[in-house]
């Protein structure tokens, strides 16, 4: 389905492409289009924030998209490895790159494309992998992936999550994503 982007990506990110390619199968089973809105994120995390407040890219006061639309666009996760619009915007890669209303940067749905989704995905699922700095490699990865499930290292959810990952890895369920 998506084997030379996860490859191409893994690769720049210096990440196994079978992880990867198992993060995808758990995250969205391949659906390019898959988006869930997570509600306790929301009011968790981003309500009440102030447009100063929020991390990373914000639009201007009167563009697109609005402050209440990139709220809510931000409490969603997309794409393939289902990345939070926050998180998107925090790791500074789902930024316009002009003032064109139809820059794909400047929504979303952009996560939704698989080199943009696989690309962020990548980037924060390394960036929690470089965070774990003590323990084996399966170790390391374990918290990585239970950061980014669930934000924490050892959450009893995000140490769930890691377990489903690695057993897309060592049962090869995760080919049916490199094809």
């Amino acid at each position: 389905m998506y084997g030379a982007i996860i490859n191409d990506m893994a690769i720049r990110h210096e990440l196994p492409p079978p992880i990867v390619a198992a993060v995808i199968l758990q995250e969205s089973g391949g659906n390019t289009g898959a988006i869930r809105y997570e509600p306790v994120f929301f009011d968790m995390y981003v309500k009440d924030k102030r447009r100063s407040d929020l991390a990373g890219w914000v639009p201007d006061m009167n563009s697109t998209p609005s402050l209440w639309t990139e709220k809510i666009g931000r409490s969603h996760s997309w794409g393939l490895m289902q990345v939070m619009g926050d998180t998107a915007r925090w790791c500074g890669r789902l930024v316009p790159r002009s003032q064109d209303p139809l820059d794909p940067a400047r929504y979303f749905t952009a996560l939704c494309m698989p080199e943009i989704g696989i690309d962020i995905g990548c980037r924060v699922l390394a960036f929690y992998l470089a965070k774990e700095s003590t323990g084996d490699t399966d170790t390391r990865m374990r918290r990585a992936l239970s950061r980014y499930n669930s934000g924490t290292p050892n959450s009893l959810r995000g140490l769930a999550y890691a377990a489903k990952v690695l057993a897309h890895v060592s049962s090869r369920r995760y080919l049916k994503m490199m094809e």
